[in-house]
């Protein structure tokens, strides 16, 4: 046998693809779990309300984070009532802020009128009767800085730039009034007039946007590193609940060698699945639904429809896995469940088996018309399945090892998937179990 050959027939590196194969889903069935958590908790938009109030943190002015909340755009963006976006546009949190500075180029006052007449110039050097006095009402006006030197009304271009020099001196003024400075453009009124300085604005939005981006950038990184204790935390539950333990999965791979073709046959149409919407939508990273639609696609084709029947017929007493999640875990858990793994927990195996009282049944003898590679298979089974220290410890590690792994997320199995494939194809094209026995 070509040396070549030889090394991408190797059953080690197709188990570590089985293995990553079942990381790759039960991931997203975490990424389901955080998510709900973060739904119920409004983690997202708590957060990113956050991250904008620092960002526009000052404290010698005014709260522009609470004002930019109080907008038409960003308010209008809010699912119910007590919710905050869980996204802002950078085009919207630009004329958000730009309309909130704008408008600190109008002053608020309250002048005297009697009935709609402006009486506060008499009211102010004394000069109405008593009995006006008792009619006087105190309405509050807003007179803008909207005219010049020529009287007529400043455009808005200029209320911005008004509203940033009513600032207090600090760190944000000094920034915005960067932002103004650099895009400042020189204009003529008409072919006689000389020339002048007028803002830019949409040159300025885009700047702001830019600069926002930036920002959401780093703080994407801040949350993701916020959401590590809760994808170990679900990865440990999914681990618990569904009882994938590594050690014990590695082990059957290894043994089970029509498991270990039909797992890598999946992982293939899967990884093929993954590079192909990854080049239609033309992004590096796909969406949980999106992932989830990638093994779906997988699953449903004829070759792997004949594969699930005759993995029924031969470990059907492998599988026991109840649902306890909403509809679109359980299209995940149903996945899991057809390719009939040795997870969940059977009265059968451990570590339920390890307890006699509470239902355990242990592995009769082998039958003798086993072939050898079913009895190594069924030898491993009943020995894991007595109860003892050393198994519990071994259990015990496999847990750990599938909830540290899974807590990495879809994305990064489905990536890692990806790339064994494409390294098990270097070589020439290994033989199928049919061509072997052949």
């Amino acid at each position: 046998m070509n040396p070549t050959q030889a090394a991408f027939e190797n059953p080690y590196l197709d188990t570590i693809i089985s293995l990553v194969l079942v990381y790759a889903l039960l991931s997203i069935l975490v990424s389901i779990i955080v998510e709900g958590w973060n739904r119920q908790l409004k983690a997202r938009g708590v957060f990113l309300q956050r991250m904008v109030f620092k960002l526009l943190d000052d404290p010698v002015n005014k709260n522009y984070g609470y004002r930019i909340y109080q907008h038409p755009i960003i308010s209008k963006m809010r699912k119910d009532g007590n919710g905050y976006p869980h996204y802002i546009p950078a085009e919207g949190f630009a004329n958000a802020l730009i309309d909130s500075l704008a408008e600190q180029a109008y002053t608020t006052s309250y002048r005297a009128f009697l009935g709609d007449s402006d009486v506060n110039d008499r009211y102010s050097t004394n000069s109405l009767s008593a009995a006006e006095r008792a009619q006087l009402v105190f309405k509050k006006v807003v007179a803008p800085t909207t005219t010049g030197s020529s009287g007529k009304e400043l455009a808005p271009g200029d209320r911005l730039v008004a509203g940033v020099r009513a600032m207090a001196d600090s760190e944000l003024k000094s920034l915005l009034a960067n932002f103004i400075e650099r895009n400042m453009k020189s204009f003529k009124a008409d072919a006689n007039s000389p020339e002048a300085l007028r803002l830019d604005i949409d040159k300025l939005k885009g700047e702001i946007g830019h600069w926002f981006d930036d920002y959401m950038d780093r703080c994407s990184g801040q949350f993701k590193e916020q959401q590590r204790r809760k994808l170990w935390i679900a990865g440990f539950l999914v681990a618990i609940t569904l009882n994938v333990d590594s050690l014990h999965l590695t082990k059957v791979f290894l043994l089970d060698s029509d498991l270990r073709e039909s797992m890598v046959a999946e992982a293939e149409r899967v990884a093929d699945g993954y590079e192909a919407e990854k080049q239609r939508l033309g992004r590096d990273t796909l969406s949980t639904e999106e992932l989830m639609s990638v093994a779906q696609n997988a699953m449903d084709s004829a070759q792997r429809k004949a594969v699930l029947e005759q993995r029924e017929k031969q470990l059907e007493q492998l599988t026991q896995v109840d649902s306890v999640f909403d509809a679109q875990a359980e299209q995940v858990l149903a996945h899991v469940r057809s390719w009939q793994l040795p997870l969940g927990w059977n009265r059968t195996e451990a570590p339920w088996s390890w307890f006699p009282a509470l239902g355990g049944e242990r592995l009769k003898e082998i039958p003798k018309e086993f072939k050898p590679s079913q009895r190594a298979l069924l030898d491993h089974f009943r020995k894991r399945n007595k109860g003892s220290f050393g198994n519990f410890i071994k259990w015990m590690a496999g847990i750990l090892i599938s909830s540290w792994s899974l807590s990495l997320g879809a994305p990064f199995w489905f990536e890692a998937l990806s790339k064994l494939i494409n390294i098990r194809r270097s070589g020439p094209k290994p033989k199928t179990l049919q061509e072997r026995n052949a």
